[in-house]
């Protein structure tokens, strides 16, 4: 009776396989025809994350980042991309607030605007 149970169950497994995906081995008939194939992350929502929360963490992220030195950055953010502006010394800082923006949840682009100072001329 068990034996019976297994293959019935077995059976209905790969009918339902079948009718649910399409082929008998799962995903193959998708992925033979072009389609594409979902992944469980695909089926959720986006967070939604206001404006004023994403700069918020920008703000704090590129403060917290010891390696952009500059007080001369503002931050924009409009639906999800944020916008940096300002001066730093080097493009290394430029490259690091950049980073450290897309890095904050509810970054959706990184516009990085930020301008590199040239040093002063010697006198």
């Amino acid at each position: 009776m068990k034996a019976a149970r297994s293959t019935r169950d077995t059976a209905y497994g790969l009918l339902m396989g079948v009718f649910v995906l399409g082929s008998p081995s799962g995903l193959a008939g998708r992925e033979a025809a072009g389609g594409s194939v979902a992944t469980p992350t695909s089926h959720r929502k986006p967070e939604y994350v206001d404006d004023a929360t994403i700069t918020t963490g920008v703000k704090k992220a590129i403060l917290s980042d010891g390696a952009v030195k500059s007080s001369e950055l503002q931050v924009e953010t409009i639906k999800g991309v944020v916008q940096l502006t300002g001066f730093v010394k080097t493009s290394d800082q430029s490259a690091a607030a950049a980073k450290d923006a897309a890095s904050v949840r509810g970054v959706e682009t990184v516009r990085n605007n930020l301008v590199v100072k040239s040093p002063a001329p010697p006198a």
